[in-house]
Parts: structure tokens; sequence; C-alpha cells
């Protein structure tokens, strides 16, 4: 999983995405744009990715990204 385009993608785009996680397809937007998926939808999406069968997104994976993206910002600034 190289970035939160993988995990877009992998459900079937933002409107399937948006429907993982409770939202409207507006706010799955912002967060596709941003670049960034919060915490408090990770266990929708490890739950939805287990439930469809999709491989690679797991609490592991999830956290080295955002861990990586946070390095990204601060070695920015």
């Amino acid at each position: 999983m190289k970035d939160t385009d993988f995990i877009f993608e992998a459900f079937g785009g933002t409107g399937a995405f948006a429907r993982v996680i409770g939202k409207p397809i507006e706010h799955a937007s912002v967060i596709r744009v941003r670049d960034r998926i919060p915490v408090a939808y990770w266990q929708a999406l490890v739950d939805a990715a287990e439930e469809q069968g999709i491989e690679g997104i797991t609490y592991e994976k999830l956290v080295a990204l955002h861990a990586g993206k946070a390095r990204k910002r601060e070695a920015a600034e």
C-alpha cells in the first residue's frame, strides 16, 4: 500500500469509500484530496477490507502510511 489512492481504488473509488466509512461522497473526496485518512475510519476500512477480501489494508499498513506522511510534513517545515 503506497498511498491513500490505493485504498480508495481498492474499494472501487470515492463513492464506495464513502459508503464504507458511512459519510457523504463529498466528505470522502476531501479525505482523498488531503491524502490523509483520519484514524476514526480505520476500523471501518480494515473490517470492510476483510469482509470484501481486499488484501493489504491492515492497521499496521495504515499506521505506516500515516507515520510516513507525518514524517514528510515535519521535514517540509
